[in-house]
Protein backbone atom coordinates (compact mmCIF):
# COMPACT_ATOMS: atom_id res chain seq x y z
CA UNK A 1 0.00 0.00 0.00
CA UNK A 2 1.41 3.47 -1.07
CA UNK A 3 0.32 7.23 -1.56
CA UNK A 4 -0.12 8.75 -4.81
CA UNK A 5 -0.88 12.44 -5.59
CA UNK A 6 -1.85 14.51 -8.68
CA UNK A 7 -1.13 17.77 -8.52
CA UNK A 8 -3.05 20.14 -11.06
CA UNK A 9 -3.18 24.46 -10.99
CA UNK A 10 -6.53 25.21 -12.31
CA UNK A 11 -8.08 28.39 -13.42
CA UNK A 12 -10.70 30.57 -11.67
CA UNK A 13 -13.21 28.19 -13.86
CA UNK A 14 -12.03 24.79 -13.24
CA UNK A 15 -9.92 23.88 -15.67
CA UNK A 16 -6.61 22.78 -15.43
CA UNK A 17 -3.72 24.78 -17.10
CA UNK A 18 -0.59 23.30 -15.23
CA UNK A 19 0.54 20.60 -14.02
CA UNK A 20 3.31 17.81 -13.92
CA UNK A 21 3.02 16.89 -17.49
CA UNK A 22 3.55 20.48 -18.53
CA UNK A 23 6.32 20.82 -16.20
CA UNK A 24 8.05 18.31 -17.87
CA UNK A 25 7.31 19.40 -21.31
CA UNK A 26 9.31 22.23 -20.01
CA UNK A 27 12.14 20.41 -18.28
CA UNK A 28 12.87 18.79 -22.06
CA UNK A 29 12.26 22.02 -23.48
CA UNK A 30 15.58 23.22 -21.47
CA UNK A 31 17.32 19.97 -21.95
CA UNK A 32 16.78 19.95 -26.05
CA UNK A 33 16.46 23.83 -26.87
CA UNK A 34 13.90 22.36 -28.90
CA UNK A 35 9.73 22.04 -28.24
CA UNK A 36 9.82 19.40 -30.91
CA UNK A 37 12.39 17.36 -29.28
CA UNK A 38 10.47 17.99 -26.42
CA UNK A 39 7.21 16.76 -27.50
CA UNK A 40 8.72 13.73 -28.71
CA UNK A 41 9.91 12.48 -25.75
CA UNK A 42 6.52 12.37 -24.18
CA UNK A 43 5.19 11.07 -27.06
CA UNK A 44 3.14 14.24 -27.93
CA UNK A 45 2.48 15.52 -30.76
CA UNK A 46 3.96 19.00 -31.58
CA UNK A 47 0.58 20.54 -31.82
CA UNK A 48 -1.02 19.15 -28.58
CA UNK A 49 2.46 20.08 -26.72
CA UNK A 50 2.46 23.43 -28.04
CA UNK A 51 -1.61 23.81 -26.86
CA UNK A 52 -0.91 22.75 -23.50
CA UNK A 53 2.20 25.46 -23.44
CA UNK A 54 -0.24 28.28 -25.22
CA UNK A 55 -3.58 27.81 -22.54
CA UNK A 56 -0.72 27.99 -19.64
CA UNK A 57 -0.04 30.99 -21.49
CA UNK A 58 -2.77 32.86 -21.38
CA UNK A 59 -4.23 31.64 -18.11
CA UNK A 60 -0.87 33.19 -16.64
CA UNK A 61 0.05 36.44 -18.71
CA UNK A 62 3.58 35.18 -19.73
CA UNK A 63 5.31 33.00 -22.60
CA UNK A 64 7.25 30.28 -20.91
CA UNK A 65 9.36 29.56 -24.07
CA UNK A 66 10.76 31.70 -27.04
CA UNK A 67 11.41 30.67 -30.05
CA UNK A 68 15.16 31.17 -31.45
CA UNK A 69 17.25 30.83 -34.59
CA UNK A 70 19.31 28.02 -34.91
CA UNK A 71 19.65 25.97 -31.85
CA UNK A 72 20.60 21.73 -31.37
CA UNK A 73 18.23 20.77 -33.96
CA UNK A 74 18.72 24.25 -36.76
CA UNK A 75 16.49 26.17 -34.80
CA UNK A 76 13.95 25.44 -31.30
CA UNK A 77 13.06 27.27 -28.40
CA UNK A 78 14.81 28.14 -24.83
CA UNK A 79 12.56 29.17 -21.20
CA UNK A 80 11.71 32.60 -20.71
CA UNK A 81 13.39 33.98 -17.48
CA UNK A 82 9.74 34.06 -16.33
CA UNK A 83 9.24 30.48 -17.64
CA UNK A 84 11.85 29.18 -15.65
CA UNK A 85 11.06 30.78 -12.26
CA UNK A 86 7.60 29.50 -12.43
CA UNK A 87 8.72 25.62 -13.14
CA UNK A 88 11.20 26.20 -10.38
CA UNK A 89 8.68 27.35 -7.85
CA UNK A 90 6.04 24.20 -8.90
CA UNK A 91 8.92 21.87 -8.78
CA UNK A 92 9.50 22.94 -5.14
CA UNK A 93 5.48 22.83 -4.48
CA UNK A 94 5.55 19.69 -5.91
CA UNK A 95 7.85 18.25 -3.56
CA UNK A 96 6.76 20.05 -0.46
CA UNK A 97 3.58 18.35 -1.23
CA UNK A 98 4.53 15.12 -1.78
CA UNK A 99 6.71 15.18 1.36
CA UNK A 100 3.93 16.42 3.66
CA UNK A 101 1.27 14.14 1.70
CA UNK A 102 3.51 11.18 2.66
CA UNK A 103 4.11 12.14 5.98
CA UNK A 104 0.32 12.09 6.43
CA UNK A 105 -0.25 9.11 4.85
CA UNK A 106 2.10 6.92 7.46
CA UNK A 107 0.91 8.46 10.32
CA UNK A 108 -2.55 8.39 9.26
CA UNK A 109 -2.68 4.07 7.53
CA UNK A 110 0.81 2.79 8.25
CA UNK A 111 1.17 3.26 11.70
CA UNK A 112 -0.26 0.16 13.02
CA UNK A 113 2.46 -1.49 11.32
CA UNK A 114 5.42 0.53 12.31
CA UNK A 115 3.90 1.37 15.75
CA UNK A 116 1.45 -1.78 16.96
CA UNK A 117 2.15 -3.23 20.12
CA UNK A 118 3.55 -6.64 18.80
CA UNK A 119 6.27 -5.09 17.28
CA UNK A 120 7.18 -2.55 19.82
CA UNK A 121 9.27 -5.26 22.06
CA UNK A 122 11.10 -6.02 18.78
CA UNK A 123 11.95 -2.94 17.91
CA UNK A 124 15.27 -1.60 18.08
CA UNK A 125 14.52 1.90 18.65
CA UNK A 126 12.40 1.61 21.76
CA UNK A 127 13.95 3.69 24.88
CA UNK A 128 12.62 3.60 28.56
CA UNK A 129 12.97 6.36 30.67
CA UNK A 130 12.73 6.43 34.40
CA UNK A 131 11.34 9.44 35.28
CA UNK A 132 9.57 12.48 34.16
CA UNK A 133 10.55 15.69 35.77
CA UNK A 134 11.80 18.85 34.02
CA UNK A 135 15.63 17.30 33.52
CA UNK A 136 14.25 14.08 31.98
CA UNK A 137 11.82 15.64 29.73
CA UNK A 138 14.71 17.43 27.94
CA UNK A 139 16.17 14.18 27.28
CA UNK A 140 12.73 12.58 26.67
CA UNK A 141 11.77 15.46 24.02
CA UNK A 142 14.63 15.14 22.28
CA UNK A 143 14.58 11.60 21.74
CA UNK A 144 11.13 11.91 20.08
CA UNK A 145 11.76 14.44 18.36
CA UNK A 146 14.36 11.94 16.95
CA UNK A 147 12.52 9.62 16.16
CA UNK A 148 12.64 7.15 19.07
CA UNK A 149 9.76 5.67 20.54
CA UNK A 150 9.89 6.30 24.41
CA UNK A 151 8.13 5.24 27.17
CA UNK A 152 7.75 6.84 30.41
CA UNK A 153 7.38 5.29 34.02
CA UNK A 154 6.87 7.63 36.96
CA UNK A 155 6.29 7.63 40.51
CA UNK A 156 2.83 8.05 41.83
CA UNK A 157 3.38 11.06 43.10
CA UNK A 158 6.07 13.46 41.31
CA UNK A 159 7.44 15.82 43.13
CA UNK A 160 8.58 18.22 39.99
CA UNK A 161 9.19 21.97 40.84
CA UNK A 162 9.29 23.43 36.72
CA UNK A 163 6.47 21.44 36.24
CA UNK A 164 5.72 23.78 33.25
CA UNK A 165 8.52 21.30 31.20
CA UNK A 166 7.32 18.71 33.30
CA UNK A 167 6.10 15.44 31.31
CA UNK A 168 5.66 13.99 34.90
CA UNK A 169 2.15 16.57 35.33
CA UNK A 170 0.70 13.97 32.92
CA UNK A 171 0.42 11.81 36.28
CA UNK A 172 -2.11 14.12 37.69
CA UNK A 173 -3.47 16.06 34.84
CA UNK A 174 -3.37 13.09 32.30
CA UNK A 175 -1.65 14.74 29.86
CA UNK A 176 1.19 17.46 29.53
CA UNK A 177 2.57 19.25 26.46
CA UNK A 178 6.17 20.83 26.59
CA UNK A 179 6.89 22.91 23.49
CA UNK A 180 4.77 21.51 21.05
CA UNK A 181 5.19 17.43 22.42
CA UNK A 182 2.38 15.56 24.32
CA UNK A 183 2.91 13.82 26.83
CA UNK A 184 0.01 11.23 27.86
CA UNK A 185 -0.81 8.53 30.74
CA UNK A 186 -1.37 5.28 29.74
CA UNK A 187 -3.50 2.67 31.98
CA UNK A 188 -1.59 -0.27 30.76
CA UNK A 189 1.08 -1.19 28.24
CA UNK A 190 -1.81 -2.25 25.88
CA UNK A 191 -2.93 1.29 26.10
CA UNK A 192 0.37 2.64 25.27
CA UNK A 193 -0.49 1.48 21.29
CA UNK A 194 -3.06 4.24 20.63
CA UNK A 195 -0.73 6.91 22.38
CA UNK A 196 2.00 6.05 19.58
CA UNK A 197 0.20 6.23 17.07
CA UNK A 198 -1.51 9.77 17.85
CA UNK A 199 2.57 10.60 17.91
CA UNK A 200 2.59 11.28 21.66
CA UNK A 201 4.46 10.16 24.39
CA UNK A 202 3.19 7.56 26.22
CA UNK A 203 3.48 7.75 30.42
CA UNK A 204 2.92 4.47 32.97
CA UNK A 205 3.03 4.88 36.72
CA UNK A 206 5.45 2.43 37.56
CA UNK A 207 8.17 3.80 39.88
CA UNK A 208 9.58 -0.05 40.57
CA UNK A 209 9.82 -0.37 36.53
CA UNK A 210 7.95 -3.79 36.83
CA UNK A 211 6.61 -3.32 32.96
CA UNK A 212 10.27 -4.11 31.82
CA UNK A 213 10.10 -7.99 32.90
CA UNK A 214 7.21 -7.62 30.19
CA UNK A 215 9.75 -5.32 26.90
CA UNK A 216 12.64 -5.48 25.16
CA UNK A 217 13.62 -1.92 25.42
CA UNK A 218 17.23 -0.99 23.05
CA UNK A 219 18.06 1.32 26.29
CA UNK A 220 16.24 2.09 29.55
CA UNK A 221 17.76 5.86 30.82
CA UNK A 222 17.86 6.56 34.97
CA UNK A 223 16.29 10.07 34.86
CA UNK A 224 15.34 9.73 38.40
CA UNK A 225 17.69 12.27 39.55
CA UNK A 226 17.31 10.63 42.85
CA UNK A 227 21.19 11.12 43.79
CA UNK A 228 20.99 7.39 44.69
CA UNK A 229 20.54 4.41 42.71
CA UNK A 230 16.79 3.08 43.14
CA UNK A 231 16.69 -0.10 41.06
CA UNK A 232 18.39 0.86 37.67
CA UNK A 233 20.86 -2.38 36.68
CA UNK A 234 22.60 -3.19 33.25
CA UNK A 235 20.29 -6.21 32.86
CA UNK A 236 17.41 -4.38 32.27
CA UNK A 237 18.55 -3.42 28.78
CA UNK A 238 21.29 -4.00 25.93
CA UNK A 239 22.23 -0.27 26.96
CA UNK A 240 21.88 1.62 30.26
CA UNK A 241 22.34 5.15 30.95
CA UNK A 242 22.12 6.75 34.19
CA UNK A 243 21.68 11.16 34.72
CA UNK A 244 23.67 12.16 37.52
CA UNK A 245 25.46 10.65 40.20
CA UNK A 246 24.45 7.83 42.53
CA UNK A 247 25.75 5.13 39.51
CA UNK A 248 29.11 3.81 38.96
CA UNK A 249 29.37 4.13 35.06
CA UNK A 250 30.79 0.64 34.02
CA UNK A 251 29.25 -0.93 36.50
CA UNK A 252 25.47 -0.16 37.56
CA UNK A 253 24.85 1.32 34.13
CA UNK A 254 26.99 1.43 31.22
CA UNK A 255 27.30 5.22 31.15
CA UNK A 256 26.69 8.08 33.09
CA UNK A 257 25.74 11.49 32.37
CA UNK A 258 27.10 14.67 34.29
CA UNK A 259 24.81 16.93 35.74
CA UNK A 260 26.48 19.24 37.27
CA UNK A 261 26.32 22.67 35.90
CA UNK A 262 29.41 23.65 34.38
CA UNK A 263 32.31 23.02 32.17
CA UNK A 264 31.74 19.53 32.47
CA UNK A 265 27.79 19.49 32.40
CA UNK A 266 26.68 16.74 29.59
CA UNK A 267 29.88 14.70 29.60
CA UNK A 268 29.77 10.76 29.33
CA UNK A 269 31.13 9.11 31.36
CA UNK A 270 32.37 5.46 30.64
CA UNK A 271 34.15 4.66 34.13
CA UNK A 272 33.22 5.61 37.39
CA UNK A 273 30.98 8.18 38.45
CA UNK A 274 29.67 11.72 37.97
CA UNK A 275 30.29 14.86 39.87
CA UNK A 276 29.03 14.41 44.04
CA UNK A 277 25.65 16.56 44.66
CA UNK A 278 26.50 19.42 46.79
CA UNK A 279 23.13 20.12 47.54
CA UNK A 280 24.22 24.08 46.00
CA UNK A 281 22.27 24.67 42.82
CA UNK A 282 24.56 26.09 40.08
CA UNK A 283 25.51 30.05 40.14
CA UNK A 284 23.49 32.09 37.88
CA UNK A 285 24.15 35.53 38.42
CA UNK A 286 26.19 35.39 41.49
CA UNK A 287 23.07 33.32 43.43
CA UNK A 288 23.60 29.75 43.78
CA UNK A 289 21.70 27.89 47.09
CA UNK A 290 19.59 30.70 47.19
CA UNK A 291 17.83 29.95 44.23
CA UNK A 292 16.15 27.33 45.99
CA UNK A 293 13.58 27.20 48.12
CA UNK A 294 12.66 24.24 50.90
CA UNK A 295 9.91 23.11 52.80
CA UNK A 296 10.47 25.00 56.53
CA UNK A 297 7.75 23.00 57.88
CA UNK A 298 5.72 19.57 57.24
CA UNK A 299 2.17 19.72 55.90
CA UNK A 300 -0.24 20.71 53.06
CA UNK A 301 1.29 23.41 50.81
CA UNK A 302 -1.32 26.33 49.25
CA UNK A 303 -0.09 28.27 46.69
CA UNK A 304 -0.21 31.86 46.78
CA UNK A 305 2.33 32.95 43.33
CA UNK A 306 2.32 30.75 40.16
CA UNK A 307 5.24 29.76 37.70
CA UNK A 308 6.42 32.73 36.13
CA UNK A 309 5.67 35.73 38.56
CA UNK A 310 7.93 38.49 39.27
CA UNK A 311 8.78 38.06 42.84
CA UNK A 312 10.38 40.33 45.49
CA UNK A 313 12.66 38.81 47.98
CA UNK A 314 11.10 38.22 51.42
CA UNK A 315 7.34 38.03 49.19
CA UNK A 316 4.82 35.54 50.09
CA UNK A 317 4.99 32.66 47.61
CA UNK A 318 2.77 30.14 49.56
CA UNK A 319 1.30 28.88 52.76
CA UNK A 320 2.26 25.27 54.55
CA UNK A 321 -0.49 25.33 57.28
CA UNK A 322 -0.22 28.83 58.40
CA UNK A 323 3.63 29.36 58.06
CA UNK A 324 4.49 31.26 54.95
CA UNK A 325 7.07 30.74 52.30
CA UNK A 326 9.07 33.10 51.62
CA UNK A 327 11.18 34.31 48.34
CA UNK A 328 14.02 34.03 49.30
CA UNK A 329 15.89 36.67 46.24
CA UNK A 330 13.77 38.90 43.59
CA UNK A 331 13.31 37.31 40.57
CA UNK A 332 11.12 35.52 38.70
CA UNK A 333 9.27 32.43 39.98
CA UNK A 334 10.54 29.54 37.74
CA UNK A 335 8.76 26.81 39.23
CA UNK A 336 6.71 25.72 42.53
CA UNK A 337 5.15 22.15 43.62
CA UNK A 338 2.24 21.61 42.79
CA UNK A 339 -1.20 23.12 45.00
CA UNK A 340 -1.92 20.75 47.44
CA UNK A 341 0.81 18.55 47.61
CA UNK A 342 1.73 16.97 51.15
CA UNK A 343 5.38 18.26 51.83
CA UNK A 344 7.91 17.38 54.25
CA UNK A 345 10.12 19.51 55.96
CA UNK A 346 13.71 20.26 53.81
CA UNK A 347 11.72 19.00 50.68
CA UNK A 348 12.70 21.44 47.36
CA UNK A 349 9.13 23.15 46.59
CA UNK A 350 10.55 26.46 44.36
CA UNK A 351 12.84 27.71 42.39
CA UNK A 352 14.02 31.44 41.41
CA UNK A 353 15.61 32.76 38.74
CA UNK A 354 17.33 36.09 39.20
CA UNK A 355 17.37 37.04 35.80
CA UNK A 356 14.41 38.92 35.46
CA UNK A 357 14.31 38.45 31.52
CA UNK A 358 13.56 34.89 31.49
CA UNK A 359 10.38 35.15 32.53
CA UNK A 360 9.25 33.35 28.96
CA UNK A 361 11.71 30.24 29.88
CA UNK A 362 9.52 29.32 32.76
CA UNK A 363 7.61 27.50 29.82
CA UNK A 364 10.63 26.06 28.21
CA UNK A 365 13.22 23.26 28.06
CA UNK A 366 16.31 24.48 30.48
CA UNK A 367 19.80 25.03 28.66
CA UNK A 368 20.98 22.33 31.50
CA UNK A 369 18.29 19.69 30.42
CA UNK A 370 18.94 20.43 26.55
CA UNK A 371 23.04 19.82 27.09
CA UNK A 372 22.20 16.37 29.30
CA UNK A 373 20.16 15.50 26.46
CA UNK A 374 22.75 15.65 24.22
CA UNK A 375 25.27 13.60 25.99
CA UNK A 376 21.95 10.92 26.11
CA UNK A 377 21.55 11.32 22.07
CA UNK A 378 25.58 10.76 21.34
CA UNK A 379 25.31 7.20 23.71
CA UNK A 380 22.25 6.18 21.52
CA UNK A 381 23.49 6.90 18.05
CA UNK A 382 27.12 5.05 18.43
CA UNK A 383 25.69 2.58 20.21
CA UNK A 384 25.18 -0.72 18.37
CA UNK A 385 20.94 -1.27 18.22
CA UNK A 386 20.13 1.21 19.87
CA UNK A 387 20.31 4.08 17.30
CA UNK A 388 19.21 4.86 14.18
Amino acid sequence: MKEKITLRILSDGGEKFFGKGVAQLLHYVDAEGSLNMAAKRMNLSYSKAWNMLNKAEEELGFHFVERTSGGKNGGGSVLTAEGRRFVDQFDTFQEDVEKTVKDLFVQSFLFDNRYSFENITNHNRLVVVRGGGDIATGTIHRLHRCGYRVLILECEKPTAIRRKVSFCEAVYDDTAEVEAVTCRRAADLEACEAIWQQGEIPLLVDAGGDVLRKLQPSAVIDAILAKKNLGTNRSMAPLTIALGPGFEAGKDVDYVVETMRGHKLGRIIEAGYAMANTGIPGDIKGYGRERVIHAPVTGIIRNVAEISDMVEKDQTLAYIGDTPVRATLTGVLRGIIRDGFEVKQGLKIADIDPRGSEQGNCFTISDKARCIAGGVLEILLRSPGAGK
